[in-house]
């Protein structure tokens, strides 16, 4: 029995030995609650993990202007962990070079902050790091950083200018939301993320330029942006998200380009000084409410991909007068152009077969173009709106797939037509005489492929007498 216990006793002191003989390890910086630490003079900092540099996790000191050590008991200083969350008073800091991270909530809530410098050697700014930071007016982010991580600079009200170096790929959600007095910011080609509302509310902001490297305008990205009259959207954007410019009051005009495939709900909805919008190409659908009371919108160009108008996606816009309904369009939903009160003219092309009741709910003034027999002709019957039937359009010379456009496919289709394959009806054979021989022969293919090759223009392309 007494051996028993003696060598638990040996057990309990061995095992006591081993832990003491363990270096001190800092806390992962991603914990919610700052570890306990040393202290030297107003700091409390933590040993990091690899032994040799410190996290300072806390400043107990009542100075208003505050110089962080560049090192601290001994340890390199590489990161600064909520350090300094809530000192109201603090109105000036310096950061040591060698510093690497500014981590979760290191300013968050210093209210009397006016100027902090940011070494070179910083690669992250970590989420809330400068959250409302109510006086900082000015901040210089060095090349070296790549990330500001979410709610970074969130309600830094008095922010007039940020500068960005040339090494940021990653703008966090709501990094800059409700920077109300942010008047301009030059986002750098290396930026490929921007994360949701990142620059919502920052009601000064005139204009921005959306690098290359984007492929996504998340949700609410600039969302209620009320000073915002221009926009340049990159040939790489794929996707406008939920509301992404959303109240933006002064916004007047936006290209979206070819690239563009998705335009989200509420996208532009409340841009009430937007006069005219270009959709690209590969926009398939435009999404309820995008354009939602944009009142002064005049002028609209639809791409030829869209295949559907969504509910309420003109609500309100009571500034169109005409619109034209492209070739590729199958639908158009409930509500789409309601209340629109001055669309006088809308045409409506043989491809649409669903246009839902209410669709024009409030056009009071509206006449329906369309062909005779189709179904924007039963249509505007059923729904005892006024209707016009369009003229035959003229013929195209060359134009024998009757698509009222010169490709390679019209060759195909006279080659069908001599091989007997797809004989060509009277309208089609008279546009396929390219030559004007009155006679369809492998000539007219030849004189087409010379038109496509610029080589011999001709008459090909314009429209028959």
């Amino acid at each position: 029995m007494r051996k028993k216990i003696l060598s638990m006793v040996l057990c309990l002191c061995l095992v006591a030995s081993v832990f003491a003989a363990l270096p001190l390890t800092a806390f992962a910086a991603s914990t919610d609650a700052a570890p306990v630490g040393l202290t030297e003079g107003d700091f409390t900092y933590i040993v990091n993990s690899d032994g040799l540099t410190a996290t300072i996790t806390k400043y107990a000191g009542s100075d208003t202007e505050v110089v962080i050590p560049s090192t601290i008991g001994g340890y390199s200083v590489k990161m600064i962990y909520q350090a300094f969350s809530g000192c109201y008073n603090i109105t000036s800091i310096i950061i040591p070079d060698g510093v690497t991270t500014i981590g979760k909530s290191a300013f968050n809530n210093c209210t009397s902050l006016k100027s902090i410098t940011i070494p070179d050697s910083v690669t992250t700014i970590g989420e809330q790091a400068f959250y409302s930071c109510q006086k900082l007016t000015s901040i210089t982010i060095p090349d070296d950083v790549t990330t500001i991580g979410d709610n970074a600079f969130y309600f830094c009200s008095s922010l007039t200018s940020v500068t960005i170096g040339n090494g940021l790929t990653t703008i966090g959600s709501s990094a800059f939301r409700i920077c109300t007095n942010l008047k301009s910011i030059t986002i750098p080609d290396s930026v490929t993320t921007i994360g949701e509302q990142a620059f919502s509310s920052c009601q000064k902001l005139t204009s921005i330029t959306i690098p290359g490297g984007v492929t996504t305008i998340r949700n609410n990205t600039f969302s209620s942006c009320d000073s915002l009259v221009s926009v340049t959207i990159g040939n790489s954007i794929t996707t406008i998200g939920t509301s992404a410019f959303s109240n933006c009051r002064n916004l007047n005009s936006v290209t979206i380009p070819d690239s563009v495939t998705t335009i989200g709900i509420y996208a532009f909805s409340y841009c009430g000084s937007l006069t005219s919008v270009t959709i690209g190409d590969s926009v398939t659908a435009i999404e309820s409410n995008s354009f939602r009371d944009c009142f002064s919108l005049t002028n609209i160009t639809i791409g030829d991909s869209v295949t559907t108008i969504g509910n309420d996606a003109f609500y309100g816009c009571i500034g169109l007068t005409s619109i034209t309904i492209p070739d590729s369009v199958t639908t158009i939903e409930n509500n789409a152009f309601f209340d629109c009160f001055n669309l006088t003219s809308i045409t409506i092309p043989d491809s649409v077969t669903n246009i839902s009741d209410g669709a024009f709910s409030g056009c009071t003034s509206l006449t329906i173009n369309c062909n005779a027999g189709s179904y924007a002709e039963s249509y505007a019957k059923t729904n005892a709106i006024p209707y016009a039937i369009l003229p035959e359009p003229t013929p195209i010379l060359g134009d024998a797939d009757g698509d009222r456009s010169i490709t390679v496919n019209d060759v195909t289709a006279i080659q069908k037509h001599l091989a007997l394959l797809e004989l060509l009806d009277a309208d089609k054979l008279k546009a396929a005489d390219a030559d004007g021989d009155g006679i369809v022969t492998v000539s007219d293919a030849t004189a087409i492929q010379k038109h496509l090759a610029l080589l011999e223009m001709g008459n090909i392309g314009k429209p028959m007498a």
